[in-house]
This record gives structure tokens, C-alpha cells and sequence, in this order.
């Protein structure tokens, strides 16, 4: 059936090849490039010896519209599904550990992934120009995020960042349709002058800090100027600078001010919002104090908005 094995590995399958593939029982590895441009599959059956799946070991295939992984499956290689075109889901079991750059790229009818419990992370491009993706669960278990791992993602209006992510790298979300994040990464350690946003800082208008989060890194928000306020949740212990230099409205309500890296947080423009009963405590903190004009009570902020309604 001009496709070729040698033991447990499927070498290779010759471009002639066409329709519905079955690969035999038995087989773990698919070998790089073993199914390159075999543009005429529309889908494939691999058993459940298989565990892994090399580089572009489907690229090009661009008629194919289904491929199930099967449960063992622990790798995906660089450019395995690049290119696969007609594809337009995918489910990534939970032994995946590892998805390869540009594993996904240009999978131009891709609307649907659903990754597995274990995925460490998103290779380069790995999702680069996947322009109908909608939907896509990151797990807790992703650590980082690679440059242009979503660029051109134009139909992804929304993105969890979860709670173990330390490191996302530049360009990652660039020409995406983001507009809504949910920022739960508990302790983000990547050291940066620029937000992970900044390629869409434009365009978001939801920006959510999770419950759990505990230090908010530098330049988090930078030129997001299109939120009108944020929410600094009581979990939050350290802030640093120009995280929020952009926000109007920051919203704080622990009962022990947060470690402030300098008084450049926020803009010198922007009130800072605490309850009535912290005002006194907030004013005088160490680095805080040297905000303190910036600094209001609920009641004010109140008092101040309904002044703003009746003179308009």
C-alpha cells in the first residue's frame, strides 16, 4: 500500500498515497518527514502503540481533515501537522508533554484544540497562522510560551494565561484578535521591559488578575491603554514597575500594601483605590507613601463619580 516500515517504525509513505490511512498495529514511531506532502490523505488511523510523532512528519498533507492521537502518544515534532490545511480540530492526549515549533502552523482551518494535562509548553509559531482558531484550553501544566506561538491567531478574541507560567517571549500573541486576558500566572519570573501584550496592547479591553496570583511582573499592562480600570486581588505580595502604567483605575484591597519594586507602578496621572479603612496604612508604606496623593478611599472615589454624572 506504498507505505513503508521497518519494525516498530513507519519509515515512510510514498505522495501517491490517497483517502483513508490505517496504520498498522504495532507501529510506535512515526519517522520525520514519513508522510511529508502526501497531499492527497483526508484522514488517518494510528494505533495505540504509537507514541511518538516526528517532525513534519505530516506537513504539507493538505486534504488531511482528521487524524485521532491516540492515548499514549507522549511528543509531537517541529512541523508535524504544518501546513495541514483542511484540518479543522484536534485533540492532543494527556501524555503529551512536548509540542514542537511550528507544530500546528498554518493549519489555516483549525477552530478547535483541546490539549492534554501534561503539555509543558508552545513551541515557536507553533499556532502561527492558524487564522479560525476560536477556542484553545492552555492547562495548568504549560510553563511558557514561545515567540509567535499565536501570531495570526485572528479568531482568538480571548486567552487564560495560566498559573504556572513563568515565561512568554516576544511576539507571541502579535496579529491575534485577543481582547479579553485572564492573567493566573502565580509567580512570573521572566524579566522584561515590555508587556507580553504589547503587540496587542491596543485592542484589549478586559485585563483579569487571578485570585492566586502573587507577584505581578514588570510591565504587565505597559501602553495597555484601553482598560479602564484593574483589580489587584489580596493574594497579590509584590507589584513591579510599570506593570500598570497605563491604567487609570487601579482597584487595591490588601490588608498589607504589596512590595512595591518603585513608585513608577503607575502613571502620575492614575488614582490608586483602597478601602476606607486602609487609606492611613496605604499612605504611609514604604514606597506607597511616595504616591500618596494618588491614593483615595472608596468613599471618595464614590463621592467624586457622582460629582462627575451631575456636571458632566
Amino acid at each position: 500500500n506504498n507505505i513503508f516500515y521497518v519494525g516498530a517504525v513507519l519509515v515512510e509513505a510514498d505522495t501517491s498515497v490517497t483517502g483513508s490511512v490505517i496504520v498498522k498495529n504495532g507501529v510506535q514511531t512515526i519517522l520525520k518527514g514519513a508522510f511529508k506532502e502526501c497531499q492527497y490523505i483526508t484522514d488517518i488511523v494510528l494505533p495505540q502503540t504509537v507514541t511518538g510523532i516526528g517532525a513534519q512528519a505530516f506537513y504539507g498533507c493538505s486534504a488531511l481533515e482528521e487524524v485521532t492521537l491516540p492515548a499514549g502518544l507522549t511528543s509531537i515534532g517541529e512541523s508535524a501537522f504544518r501546513g495541514c490545511s483542511a484540518m479543522s480540530s484536534i485533540i492532543v492526549p494527556n501524555a503529551v508533554t512536548s509540542l514542537g515549533a511550528s507544530a500546528f502552523r498554518d493549519c489555516s482551518a483549525l477552530t478547535s484544540v483541546v490539549l492534554g494535562s501534561s503539555v509543558a509548553g508552545f513551541g515557536e509559531y507553533a499556532f502561527y497562522g492558524c487564522s479560525l482558531l476560536e477556542s484553545i484550553n492552555i492547562p495548568e501544566s504549560v510553563t511558557y510560551i514561545h515567540s509567535n506561538a499565536f501570531e495570526y491567531c485572528k479568531s482568538l478574541t480571548s486567552f487564560i494565561v495560566p498559573k504556572n507560567v513563568t515565561d512568554i517571549r516576544s511576539y507571541a500573541f502579535r496579529n491575534t484578535g485577543i481582547t479579553s486576558v485572564v492573567w493566573q500566572a502565580k509567580n512570573y519570573t521572566k524579566v522584561s521591559d515590555a508587556s507580553p501584550f504589547s503587540d496587542i496592547a491596543g485592542q484589549i479591553t478586559s485585563f483579569v488578575i487571578g485570585e492566586n496570583v502573587e507577584h505581578i511582573p514588570a510591565y504587565l499592562c505597559y501602553q495597555i491603554k484601553t482598560i479602564p480600570s484593574i483589580e489587584i486581588p489580596n493574594s497579590v505580595k509584590s507589584i513591579g514597575q510599570n506593570a500598570f502604567n497605563s491604567v487609570g483605575l487601579i482597584y487595591v484591597n490588601t490588608p498589607i500594601p504589596p512590595v512595591l519594586e518603585n513608585a513608577n507602578v503607575v502613571n502620575e496621572d492614575a488614582l490608586i483605590v483602597v478601602p476606607d479603612a486602609l487609606l492611613d496604612i496605604y499612605k504611609s508604606a514604604d514606597v506607597w507613601s511616595r504616591l500618596e496623593k494618588q491614593i483615595v478611599c472608596t468613599s471618595d472615589l464614590t463621592q467624586r463619580q457622582v460629582g462627575i454624572q451631575a456636571h458632566p
